[in-house]
């Protein structure tokens, strides 16, 4: 089979094989990392694999955190009329910021 043969509907049907395969599994103990299940079962679990490392992994800097609590910090003062300004005011602040 070649590579163009391959179809969206056979990527289906393997990832589904794959979630069929993970969901029969025993859960592992909360003591163990599951990033390191994933790294270790990567050839088992491709797709799944993949979809962990994205949605498990921390981001490697909290710039957009300080970021928020920054322009918060800009928004919110005692000047402040009411909390409905306010909130429009953080999410004009939000929409503008780079």
């Amino acid at each position: 089979m070649k590579s163009s043969d391959f179809t969206e509907e056979q990527a289906s049907s393997q990832t589904e094989v794959q979630i069929q395969g993970y969901l029969s599994e025993s859960p592992i103990p909360r003591t163990e990392s599951p990033m390191e299940y994933w790294r270790s079962n990567k050839s088992r679990f491709p797709t799944l694999a993949q979809l962990a490392r994205k949605y498990l992994s921390a981001p490697c800097t909290s710039v957009d955190s300080e970021r928020l609590f920054s322009a918060a910090a800009h928004v919110v003062d005692e000047k402040t009329e009411s909390d409905a300004r306010r909130q429009r005011c953080f999410f004009l602040s939000r929409k503008i910021s780079p």
